[in-house]
């Protein structure tokens, strides 16, 4: 038996543009690690070390609360050599920071505890948000345009990227409004 629901064209036109958000304004969010999995680079000199493909909410109370950012963490504190050269993974100490350990000050090689992969989901933290171009989603719209219409600008398809890893913030520190924070946080 068929059941009947009061739809209207706009309704459907909107439909067909999701995953379509605009990002969120650049600036500093409370997030709730939502999600999580412990994949492996597959490519260049990080193939098969380990990474955290992190699933953020933002926390409710804010602005954009209960969106979702993804970002992927190497968990290493050092990137694999390049040119001979290395260079530290900075969102690493970043993100463990953020949830509260305590990485030693001097130069000595020190053993850290670091959370359990399975106690992550839940934890809160803060992240820096700014917006890039999305050039997956340029790409995807590109390849389907069919010359009809306007063709698609790049600059059209935008997303939000983590740049940084805080602690928990108190509510006069986070974004609230775009335009208290246009200046701060430029593209």
């Amino acid at each position: 038996m068929a059941r009947s629901v009061k739809v209207s064209g706009a309704d459907n036109k909107a439909s067909q543009q999701s995953g379509t958000f605009e990002p969120l304004p650049a600036g500093v969010y409370n997030v709730d690690i939502y999600d999580h999995k412990i994949e492996q680079y597959k490519n260049g000199g990080n193939a098969g070390r380990d990474y955290l493909n992190l699933h953020l909410r933002i926390s409710d109370g804010q602005a954009g609360a209960n969106r979702r950012v993804f970002v992927k963490v190497g968990d290493f504190p050092k990137w694999a050599p390049k040119n001979g050269k290395e260079a530290v993974n900075f969102l690493f100490f970043q993100f463990y920071k953020a949830l509260g350990v305590e990485f030693p000050d001097g130069d000595d090689l020190t053993e850290v505890d670091l959370p359990d992969f399975e106690d992550l989901n839940g934890s809160r933290l803060g992240v820096r948000l700014k917006i890039v171009q999305d050039a997956y989603a340029f790409k995807k719209a590109k390849d389907a345009w069919n010359g009809k219409g306007d063709r698609p600008e790049e600059n059209d398809f935008l997303k939000n990227e983590v740049v940084a890893f805080l602690e928990e913030q108190d509510e006069d520190s986070l974004t609230q409004d775009s335009a208290d924070e246009e200046d701060e946080f430029p593209l």
